[in-house]
């Protein structure tokens, strides 16, 4: 009998068995797999997927999120292949779904995100006393704290890039009671002029994918004097995976350094 699974765009895909060999197109995706092992094997990863520490050490490199190495991908015989609608391109998925199941995960908010750990844990059979699903739950349910003001979360340095209102990292800063500075969607350009004038509280400087330095801070910080600028940790906000267990001591430390 066929083995069913819908991915989070709806689409169903068909096995013969569970599936076991893993390939991981999404950083965040795979430090979750990881941590599904030996109950599976995560055999490939991008050269992104920084976490768990050694994990691109010790995996097969296919290449980056928008460049994977699609003959390779192939060669390594994944009895499945994990991405991600917005992290990589809908061409190599429609590619490789060929030859290979591909599950395609869709997360905007913390509710898709649960969502996301609960189905792969069930598709992957990850035993009870190894799923992270209920722990992610009670975390998100469980507020870390709360800061009232107004957020320009910033993720890229040329242009200036921030995360728009139906974002991932946009429903993290509404989790802890901010309010994001833009309406727009997506991850909208604009200038430090523009930051400057709408004034928001607070501008979050992201550690990945633009590495934000002190300097940067200093600069923006400068030219931005009604704001207070932050350098905050992007694996925390921008990461839907295991990386939400880790969100409630960091934005609890956050949230008591901001008020202080």
């Amino acid at each position: 009998m066929d083995i069913k699974a819908v991915d989070q765009l709806n689409n169903e895909l068909l096995f013969s068995s569970f599936p076991k060999r893993i390939i991981s197109l999404v950083p965040s995706i795979s430090e979750l797999i990881a941590h599904y092992e030996p109950h599976i094997e995560l055999i490939g990863v991008t050269k992104f997927c920084e976490h768990p520490q050694n994990l691109r050490t010790s995996k097969n490199i296919i290449g980056g999120t928008k460049d994977p190495n699609l003959e390779k991908i192939i060669a390594l015989k994944p009895d499945l292949i994990i991405a991600n609608k917005e992290e990589n391109r809908k061409e190599d998925i429609d590619f490789l779904k060929q030859s290979i199941p591909v599950w395609v995960s869709d997360v905007a908010n913390l509710a898709d995100a649960s969502q996301m750990i609960e189905r792969l844990e069930k598709l992957l059979q990850i035993p009870s006393i190894n799923q992270v699903s209920q722990i992610v739950q009670k975390h998100i349910k469980k507020s870390p704290g709360t800061i009232k003001g107004t957020v320009a979360y910033v993720i890229w340095k040329n242009p200036i890039m921030i995360a728009g209102n139906d974002t991932f990292i946009s429903s993290w800063l509404n989790h802890i009671g901010l309010k994001n500075i833009t309406d727009t969607t997506r991850y909208p350009e604009v200038t430090v002029e523009w930051l400057s004038d709408h004034r928001p509280d607070y501008i979050f400087l992201s550690s990945e994918p633009y590495p934000f330095k002190e300097k940067n801070q200093l600069e923006i910080q400068s030219i931005c004097k009604d704001s207070k600028v932050i350098l905050v940790d992007g694996r925390i906000f921008s990461w839907y995976g295991r990386a939400i267990i880790d969100a409630q001591p960091y934005l609890s430390k956050l949230i008591s350094t901001l008020t202080a």
